[in-house]
């Protein structure tokens, strides 16, 4: 009964709109009239499917029939639509965004996923309602200056500040640098507003802003920190470097610790302590190499590459296996 009632209501002001469309477009009554008598259907007849020919649907010679100024009218309401739906959409991105990161956090859970659904069906209505704009701004504009702002809506452009358009995505997966390259953002994160006043303009794009000014100051940051961990990661280098020839000084040491012991016994734990120091320098001498081959070709391999084929693996026959620290104390 509550659909029945909104399309009586509809069609009641449907046919208000109807006498005073007579008055400044003329030729609309005869369109109406023609495309009721081909829907064979007749879904036309209902009040939601009821076309009600603007400007924008007539043919271009018809154009001259209308009332001086409707044309400009319905140019002005369609740039308002379209920089409406764009803000829309800009907020639902938003919103969807955080919400991706909400359900990351809280794991599997029915009610995020239908948030998520909401949004994004609020996020499809507002695209639907740029393309119907944009395409009724073409049919009266053409294609000018004008689509450096409002730009052809396509479904890849519509992705929050922090997601990748489908090519870069896929370009990344195949990456094996320690960056994430750069990032583009859709034109729809910087077009303008075209409203005459400033004021109007600044309001309607102080959302906008805030976000893209957030996603900088978090984009600065990612910036800051990682070069934070470069210079981590030199001091690490360094004192890797350091701790490795301090092992091997150590066991040096040790060589002599049993002067009670017997000369075979004292002969074996110097050659013993005297190969854990050649294996700790040698565990420094590749580090350094390891380190100066990353630095010479840093794009050509993935991260800890080369680390990760020595990880687990055989062992060279100039390598001897190194004992732990609990072996340690049980000989000395």
């Amino acid at each position: 009964m509550d659909i029945i009632r909104r399309r009586t209501t509809l069609n009641r002001q449907i046919t208000k709109f109807r006498e005073v469309q007579a008055l400044y477009i003329p030729s609309a009554a005869q369109i109406v009239a023609n495309k009721l008598a081909a829907d064979a259907s007749g879904t036309s007849r209902l009040a939601e499917s009821t076309p009600l020919v603007f400007p924008s649907s007539l043919p271009p010679k018809n154009l001259a029939s209308c009332a001086e100024g409707i044309v400009c009218a319905e140019e002005r309401l369609r740039e308002g639509q379209c920089n409406d739906a764009l803000n829309s959409m800009r907020m639902k991105l938003f919103i969807k965004s955080r919400l991706v990161t909400y359900k990351k956090d809280n794991g599997a859970n029915t009610r995020a996923q239908a948030l998520l659904k909401t949004n994004q069906a609020k996020i499809n209505r507002a695209a639907c309602k740029y393309r119907n704009a944009y395409s009724a701004l073409l049919s009266l504009r053409g294609p000018g200056t004008w689509q450096t702002t409002l730009c052809e809506l396509k479904d890849d452009d519509i992705r929050p500040l922090a997601e990748d358009d489908k090519d870069t995505a896929r370009k990344k997966k195949k990456w094996k640098g320690p960056a994430e390259g750069r990032r583009l953002l859709s034109w729809i994160w910087y077009s303008g507003n075209n409203s005459d006043s400033a004021s109007i303009a600044d309001e309607l794009d102080s959302a906008k802003d805030d976000a893209v000014r957030i996603e900088w100051l978090k984009a600065r940051a990612r910036k800051k920190w990682w070069a934070e961990e470069l210079q981590l990661l030199e001091e690490e280098h360094r004192g890797i470097g350091v701790f490795l020839q301090y092992k091997a000084t150590w066991w040096e040491g040790l060589a002599k610790q049993r002067p009670d012991a017997s000369e075979p016994l004292q002969e074996g734990l110097a050659a013993y302590a005297k190969r854990q120091a050649f294996i700790q320098r040698g565990l420094a001498n590749k580090f350094d190499k390891l380190w100066e081959d990353r630095h010479k070709a840093p794009r050509e391999r993935a991260p800890c590459e080369d680390l990760g084929d020595d990880g687990g693996g055989d062992q060279s026959d100039d390598e001897a296996p190194v004992v732990d620290d609990d072996e340690e104390e049980e000989l000395f």
